[in-house]
């Protein structure tokens, strides 16, 4: 399979403010020698952090292909997705100041079309809406952007979470609820198989059910270690593994990465941490990450 190795943000980096494209640059020099390809930037972290910055940054780290991973969350003031009147507005603003931060970079030489991650609730809010409603207003949150992505080769690519970040999309029978009321063309699905197995899911069954909705791949081992790491439990090889199954499912053109958290995010935000092992340094946990990737068929050498 041809899918590229990715790295993520959150394992190199909290929050940044303009100015401090300097400490990006040294993240992504990281990533390129553990073997990334690819890097995923997260704008509520960048802060205003101007497009022309990043893509210096990305550039001179010397990584040029970059996806966009998107949230709300809770509190941050940028709009709530699901919910109605100055607040609807808000988020559909935020939204599409992600999608004009996406042109920028392309104009600055970085190439962009994927914007991934939850996207569509705040993390942890209890909306006390049905299901059906909840669907619903996802729906017509997406919904609104179809052309306009279109028109700039731009897909989406939303995220089923732990139980205890998300009150929308719950399973996969729910993920695909959404996904089979947008065009297939421009909205996929963001699998992370710490979520899957941290929930229960059955992650080789849910894969093959996604198929080829399926747009980005977070590769994270039990509880966030590297993929095949001796903590790690997943059956990534064989007949009946993770990777066969991706490719059956036809994932054969995405970006796989690893999304560890590192010591400043579990600082900042100690949640993110709690029940995890302590976090491998980096370039290391992204080396072991993309070697075995590499060894399981998964990412191309």
């Amino acid at each position: 399979m041809s899918v590229q190795a990715g790295a993520h943000w959150l394992a190199f980096l909290w929050s940044l403010q303009p100015g401090e494209g300097a400490k990006l640059t040294k993240a992504v020099r990281k990533a390129k020698r553990a073997g990334a390809t690819v890097f995923e930037i997260m704008p509520p972290l960048l802060n205003g952090m101007p497009a022309e910055e990043t893509a210096k940054a990305l550039k001179n780290g010397g990584i040029t292909h970059a996806v966009m991973c998107n949230f709300y969350p809770k509190g941050a003031g940028i709009g709530d997705p699901l919910a109605e009147g100055k607040e609807f507005d808000l988020a559909v603003k935020t939204f599409r100041e992600v999608i004009a931060y996406i042109l920028e970079l392309r104009k600055h030489g970085i190439t962009i079309d994927l914007i991934v991650g939850p996207s569509c609730f705040l993390l942890g809010h209890d909306y006390g809406l049905s299901k059906l409603e909840l669907r619903n207003r996802a729906v017509q949150f997406y919904g609104q952007f179809t052309e306009e992505l279109r028109q700039h080769g731009i897909r989406v690519a939303v995220e089923l979470l732990r139980a205890v970040e998300d009150k929308v999309i719950e399973s996969v029978t729910g993920a695909l609820a959404i996904l089979r009321m947008l065009p297939e063309d421009v909205f996929g699905f963001h699998f992370d198989t710490f979520h899957f197995r941290d929930r229960g899911h059955r992650i080789v069954g849910s894969i093959l059910r996604l198929k080829g909705r399926i747009f980005h791949f977070h590769a994270n081992g039990k509880d966030r270690v590297p993929p095949g790491h001796d903590l790690d439990d997943i059956e990534w090889e064989g007949e009946d593994g993770v990777v066969s199954a991706l490719e059956l499912a036809g994932f054969v053109n995405g970006v796989a990465t690893n999304e560890p958290f590192c010591d400043d995010v579990r600082k900042a935000e100690p949640s993110l941490g709690e029940g995890l092992p302590p976090a491998m340094p980096e370039p290391a946990g992204l080396k072991m990450t993309v070697d075995n990737l590499k060894r399981f068929g998964l990412v191309a050498h």
